[in-house]
């Protein structure tokens, strides 16, 4: 079994080379900013992004549904006026 004794003192840390200051962990708040605001210009706020295009490509094809269905009630009403 190793012997316990004292623990060793480390040596102190050596302040990084660009600065005098040691470089600190941001706090989560500062995190969570950051990558809230990335990259973000003022312009690009009101540029559409994928959600609106999926939205349009929705009301594309509801529409060519509505008017299908339209189309196939008047044919199917027309030839029933007809026939019967």
């Amino acid at each position: 079994m190793p012997k316990r004794g004292k623990p060793t003192k480390r040596p102190p840390r050596k302040p990084p080379a660009g600065g005098d200051e040691p470089k600190r962990r941001r706090s989560a708040r500062e995190r969570v900013s950051s990558l809230r605001h990335h990259d973000r210009e003022p312009s690009s706020r009101h540029e559409p992004g994928p959600f609106a295009e999926l939205l349009q490509m929705m009301g594309i094809v509801a529409l060519v549904v509505i008017v299908v269905i339209l189309v196939f009630f008047a044919l199917g009403y027309a030839f029933g006026r007809y026939l019967l």
